[in-house]
């Protein structure tokens, strides 16, 4: 199959196993937001202190890579605040697909018991 998921195994199989993909997607978006909330918490109190060694700490903290917009800090909040969204859309892609992919066989099935029938 793709290169994001690979899924091996009859049609309700895979459905089932997107079903447990967006059960995933739940308990990591909720776990997520509780860790950025943690970092958003950690980041207010600016622990680094105010001294030349916590500007250089929060100067490197928030530095944006070469070729990038965004600071580091804020893409892994953006990790966190995106991966159980994106799980979840991969999941219910994975239960669509095997739906399609089911309806499509019972098309072709009875195309095929009509063309025989005499």
């Amino acid at each position: 199959m793709g290169t994001y998921f690979e899924i091996d195994g009859d049609p309700n199989q895979v459905a089932a196993t997107g079903s447990v993909l967006r059960a995933m997607a739940e308990s990591l978006r909720a776990k997520s937001q509780g860790v950025l909330g943690q970092i958003n918490g950690i980041e207010g109190e600016q622990p680094w202190g105010a001294d030349k060694y916590g500007q250089a700490f929060e100067t490197t903290y928030r530095q944006v890579p070469e070729g990038g917009d965004t600071p580091f800090s804020d893409t892994v909040k953006d990790g966190l605040s995106q991966g159980g969204e994106q799980l979840q859309r991969a999941s219910g892609g994975v239960v669509r697909a095997m739906n399609d992919y089911q309806g499509i066989e019972a098309e072709n099935e009875a195309g095929i018991r009509r063309s025989y029938q005499v």
